[in-house]
């Protein structure tokens, strides 16, 4: 497992899957999030990769980053998005992301990481990357 520690946020990558975990009080911003998507695309041969955020009760997100998350820049190399919040303030985000954003990739939203885990790794077990 390859890791990376940010100023707010420690990722790790295995298996095609990208973890992020934002400590309680941190933010996600543009710069940091760009970091890690390219940190991440660096370690897998073809780029293509699933992601699962841990998201933490006073997690502030940037604008930038929720417009960011559904660009075609990154749809080329995400194969889907699973956010584990823990505070209604979060479920908020991340349906207003849903709803506004309109990722075109899958993404869901989870109460624990487990749940988010098992999603993402039957979607894995389906995969076929070209």
């Amino acid at each position: 497992m390859n890791s990376l520690q940010t100023e707010n946020a420690l990722a790790t990558v295995q298996d095609r899957i990208l973890e992020i975990d934002y400590p309680l009080g941190n933010d996600a911003t543009i710069e940091e999030t760009k970091r890690i998507f390219d940190w991440a695309i660096g370690l897998i041969p073809d780029g293509k990769h699933f992601c699962i955020v841990k998201a933490n009760f006073s997690l502030n997100v940037d604008p930038e980053v929720r417009e960011w998350l559904s660009s075609e820049e990154r749809l080329n190399f995400i194969l889907a998005d699973a956010f584990v919040v823990n505070s209604m303030a979060l479920r908020i985000v991340a349906n207003f992301y849903l709803k506004y954003n309109r990722p075109k990739h899958p993404t869901r939203t989870f109460n624990s990481f487990e749940e988010a885990r098992k999603w993402i790794a039957g979607l894995a077990d389906n995969l076929t990357v070209a």
